[in-house]
């Protein structure tokens, strides 16, 4: 995942150094138009291009409210002409909610939801839930800090606490 701004984007990439463009032999007409080896790389591609869709769609799907852009792919050319997805991004606000601790905690956890929603999450994708975790716990500590200051710009709420620590003595 990259920074920009306050938006993170979930990257998911897959190696494809392996992949040699190889030439097509015989006709087009021919039942046989690729190679074993171009064959092998069609199958591969096609199979790298679902996963790195499927992985991309998890984020959207359940990144309701930290979503800040749809899914961007990068691409490679096969041997028969048609792009395939090999790597992907989703954009992710990983911003805090300024004054509203709760709020900011409640999105740390959407975040993290979203960021290992895919069933295999990528290296990134767990940097950016650490992140968030690390959010959440700071929006935690800000709340109880606020909690505790209210408490004791509060004479009636002050009294209470030490009535019920009286009653449990």
């Amino acid at each position: 995942m990259n920074i920009i701004g306050s938006a993170v984007s979930s990257s998911y990439r897959i190696d494809i150094a392996h992949f040699r463009p190889q030439t097509k032999t015989g006709e087009d007409n021919s039942e046989d138009r690729y190679t074993k080896a171009e064959e092998k790389e069609l199958q591969e591609l096609k199979e790298i291009d679902r996963r790195v869709r499927q992985h991309e769609q998890a984020h959207l799907a359940a990144g309701a409210g930290v979503i800040v852009s749809g899914a961007q792919f990068a691409y490679r050319r096969g041997p028969d002409g048609q792009l395939y997805a090999v790597s992907g991004e989703v954009k992710i606000d990983l911003s805090p909610i300024p004054g509203d601790p709760e709020a900011t905690a409640d999105k740390a956890r959407q975040i993290q939801r979203t960021a290992l929603a895919p069933i295999d999450p990528s290296p990134q994708d767990r940097r950016v839930a650490m992140q968030a975790k690390m959010m959440e716990n700071q929006a935690r500590e800000e709340a109880s800090a606020q909690e505790s200051k209210n408490n004791t710009d509060n004479p009636e709420s002050l009294q209470l606490h030490s009535g019920l620590i009286n009653l449990l003595s």
